[in-house]
């Protein structure tokens, strides 16, 4: 798979590398706890490690990995990390698509995630707010399976489902280690009743 693509996935998982939470509003209920919405942010660098079992063989799978910043959308705040890994990265109809491991590290604990996700490239320019540079992908991914492979802390044995959606920097992505991605991207996590 070319590295265009590899790319495009990569922005596409993580797109908007800032992660923040707060309580969701219920529908007319109040706060819903069980409601988590982060925004991942930064320029990660690329590193390759092993995430979760994908294909079912119960043998940890190799992934392409950024860390960035997770930042709280209440205050605007960061509050931990979060780590955006992408693997069977696939050209499908000229976008990217993969399976993306979030995982997300919270003061309470951390939560880690999977989805399906897609990619492709922007069809306008668009411009990033906090410094000036360049959007050049899309990218996003829902279910309403369940998506959590692991919680600790106050998370340790939920389930729930999970969106992401975001936009990411690939111009300088080549595939090489080291090589820098800016992502922007936002996750909701919705944790099953305990």
């Amino acid at each position: 798979m070319n590295n265009k693509i590899k790319g495009l996935l990569v922005l596409a998982l993580g797109a908007g590398v800032t992660f923040s939470a707060f309580a969701g509003k219920g529908h007319r209920n109040g706060p819903d706890k069980n409601h988590i919405a982060v925004k991942l942010i930064g320029t990660g660098h690329l590193y390759n490690t092993y995430v979760p079992d994908i294909d079912g063989d119960g043998i940890d799978d190799i992934a392409e990995c950024y860390d960035l910043d997770l930042i709280n959308l209440k205050t605007g705040r960061s509050f931990g990390t979060g780590t955006d890994c992408i693997s069977n990265i696939r050209n499908v109809g000229g976008a990217a698509a993969a399976d993306a491991t979030f995982t997300v590290n919270m003061p309470k604990g951390s939560i880690v995630i999977r989805t399906k996700s897609t990619a492709a490239p922007l069809t306008y320019e668009a411009t990033r707010q906090q410094d000036g540079g360049i959007f050049t992908h899309v990218a996003g991914g829902s279910s309403h399976e369940q998506r959590i492979l692991s919680g600790t802390g106050k998370y340790r044995g939920r389930t729930g489902t999970a969106r992401l959606n975001g936009l990411m920097d690939w111009s300088k992505y080549t595939g090489t280690l080291g090589d820098p991605l800016y992502i922007d991207c936002v996750i909701e996590i919705q944790l099953d009743p305990k």
